[in-house]
């Protein structure tokens, strides 16, 4: 079929706009996508993650550098009981959830031979501890409860940290103004407030809002690569 000028000439002009077009598209999705890594950049910090004091919740990896979980931290976002955490403690950063808020009384406690932690007097029901079969301390919290037993020994003459000064083995400790009380969900092996009491709201990076698990996407594994502050 042989076609004519006119034909070929409109061929040519169709061809011209179809990859005008593309450009276009193309450009479009490159200036929404830089759009959207400013945007991600200013809100969102990121980070390998270290230690096993959040497992199972979140889990370090010691093969190699990159393969590990990775959190994305919202700077801006306000956080509550139960959320996780980044803190500023001195020159790293640890991942903690949220027990207690500034205004809350909270303590860790023997109760009938079981160690819990208690807020303003009620028993926190903590599903996601790491529990460990067949260990003599099967949630860690048996180690949580003496760590926090020598840490008040040790603030015993802070005289507005306990709500029963006179009996502060025995007492509940405030969170004041400006803090917060952290604990790792792997209580086996956690440096969190039960050591170190509440920490200061200013060190506070920001919380956690999305976990990237290590090897479970390749092009996730890609984009924390390349796109990784902290790598």
């Amino acid at each position: 079929m042989k076609y004519s000028v006119e034909d070929k000439q409109i061929f040519k002009l169709h061809k011209r706009y179809i990859s005008d077009y593309v450009s276009v598209v193309i450009f479009l999705l490159c200036v929404y996508l830089s759009i959207f890594m400013i945007s991600f950049s200013f809100c969102f910090t990121s980070s390998y993650v270290y230690g096993e004091s959040m497992k199972p919740t979140i889990n370090n990896y010691a093969d190699y550098e990159h393969n590990r979980d990775v959190v994305y931290i919202d700077k801006n976002a306000s956080y509550t009981y139960g959320d996780i955490i980044v803190i500023k403690k001195n020159d790293i950063e640890i991942i903690k959830r949220v027990i207690a808020l500034p205004g809350d009384t909270v303590d860790i406690k023997n109760v009938g031979g079981e160690y819990v932690v208690v807020r303003n007097g009620s028993v926190l029901e903590e599903d996601y501890i790491r529990l460990v079969p067949g260990s003599a301390d099967y949630n860690g919290m048996a180690k949580e409860y003496a760590l926090f037993q020598n840490y008040k020994e040790n603030h015993k003459n802070d005289d507005d940290l306990f709500v029963d000064k006179d009996n502060y083995a025995q007492s509940a400790i405030k969170v004041h103004a400006g803090q917060v009380f952290v604990l790792g969900d792997n209580r086996h092996n956690s440096d969190d407030s039960s050591t170190e009491g509440s920490f200061a709201m200013s060190d506070v990076v920001g919380k956690v809002e999305i976990i990237v698990r290590a090897g479970k996407s390749s092009l996730v594994a890609l984009l924390n690569y390349f796109y990784n502050p902290f790598k």
